[in-house]
């Protein structure tokens, strides 16, 4: 079929083309390594991912996340532009109203909220959005405050929405001043065990996580699985 043909051409594809192959790749049960574009409406194939009924999760999870996962590989490697990584994440957007309506736990039930946010001074959130995107397509209830948020917003609203979870990106490594405000207010109120406090971003590594009592989310799976871990599932 055509799906078969384009598969041996390799990284050929825009941004959105790649993210629409690994979902098609995902229907047909091939390896999703190669992608190329096959449809030039990308969002055709996300209508026939759900109507040859694969899970909403397996959609957003392997393929969706893959294909921008591979987009970021890409990028690290220099083979492709910033604007290619914008367009992915832009498909990703775009791809979840689609989906939205079938992702959640499987008893309807949220497992639980997580507080999302980029943190004061940082604007980059690409690796936010495709955190709270899988958060949602792993059954959580996710609170995205955007960007530049105070550190006393993330601690207020974690109370009113008795989250489980706090995840902060930083991009800048003066920012992560606000890290360590966040962990301050909760320690200051009794909170500090409270949260599961993630953080990530291009100014977050091991170390400084650790320094600060909080869990590294190095990127979307991991972070997904920490969340999951902490509430036990």
């Amino acid at each position: 079929d055509q799906a078969a043909e384009v598969f041996d051409t390799i990284f050929k594809g825009t941004a959105e083309d790649i993210m629409v192959q690994a979902v098609d790749d995902l229907r047909h049960g091939k390896l999703a390594e190669r992608y190329v574009s096959v449809s030039p409406c990308p969002f055709n194939k996300f209508g026939h991912a759900r109507r040859d009924f694969l899970p909403a999760e397996r959609i957003v999870n392997d393929g969706l996340a893959l294909g921008m996962k591979v987009v970021g590989d890409l990028y690290d490697r220099r083979e492709r532009f910033v604007t290619d990584v914008l367009k992915a994440a832009r498909t990703m957007d775009q791809a979840m109203p689609l989906l939205a309506s079938l992702l959640g736990s499987a008893n309807g039930k949220a497992l639980g909220t997580v507080v999302l946010g980029v943190v004061r001074g940082n604007a980059q959130d690409i690796g936010k959005n495709l955190v709270s995107v899988m958060l949602k397509a792993n059954g959580f209830k996710v609170i995205d405050l955007g960007k530049n948020v105070k550190p006393e917003q993330f601690v207020e609203t974690a109370e009113q929405e008795n989250a489980v979870a706090i995840g902060m990106s930083v991009a800048s490594n003066s920012s992560t001043v606000y890290l360590e405000k966040v962990r301050e207010l909760l320690d200051r109120q009794g909170k500090g065990g409270k949260y599961l406090l993630l953080c990530g971003g291009a100014a977050c590594n091991p170390a400084l996580a650790g320094r600060l009592g909080m869990a590294f989310g190095q990127d979307a799976n991991q972070a997904v699985s920490l969340v999951r871990q902490h509430v036990g599932h």
